[in-house]
């Protein structure tokens, strides 16, 4: 997140070399970009590096967003073990993973180093950062995809017979909106309907 900082810090101060306005830069990102646009939205760090926001398939309160310290150093360590270094001691492993090529990180493993709450970046957690107000007060648009989850479909519906079709799908979507709904009901909070 820190190097999307930095990005929109060189927009502000080149923008102008491109034509373009340093007072109207409108943000975007689809998917874990989406949630990413939802995090620059509550950190202090961004403030008044754009002035509006898109978020598409992903958002700062979606499951995959941020990942607890835990959690983000158990699959850190998970890939270190798997490219050779060593998970011992933390500074050296980071090292050494800086010094591995990217194109040997184990690719299905893509949920490794998410952001996490530490105080600078992320105060809090997004949601009580949004219950508090602490958000950039910027025009903001969050929606999704017409084939939202597609990607995934291949792999779930290997099982799926014409046969099955029906009671499988009714099956799946229901554990599906049964799961987030009863996740989603009275947790919202009122800034996230913001106009």
């Amino acid at each position: 997140m820190l190097d999307q900082i930095e990005a929109l810090k060189w927009v502000q101060n080149n923008i102008r070399d491109f034509g373009g306005n340093s007072s109207v830069v409108t943000i975007f990102g689809e998917s874990a970009g989406g949630s990413s646009v939802g995090l620059l939205l509550l950190s202090p760090l961004s403030k008044g590096l754009f002035h509006r926001a898109i978020s598409i398939s992903g958002v700062d309160l979606s499951p995959f967003a941020i990942g607890s310290p835990e959690e983000v150093t158990k699959q850190s360590k998970k890939v270190a073990k798997s490219v050779g270094c060593s998970i011992e001691e933390n500074r050296q492993m980071i090292e050494c993973l800086r010094s591995v090529d990217a194109l040997k990180f184990p690719v299905k493993e893509v949920n490794v180093w998410r952001p996490i709450v530490e105080g600078n970046f992320l105060p809090d957690t997004p949601r009580n950062l949004r219950n508090a107000g602490k958000f950039h007060y910027v025009p903001y648009m969050a929606g999704f995809t017409s084939r939202e989850g597609s990607y995934f479909f291949p792999e779930v519906l290997d099982d799926v017979t014409p046969e099955n079709f029906r009671s499988y799908t009714e099956t799946v979507f229901y554990n599906i909106g049964n799961k987030y709904g009863q996740m989603l009901v009275g947790n919202l909070p009122k800034s996230l309907w913001m106009r």
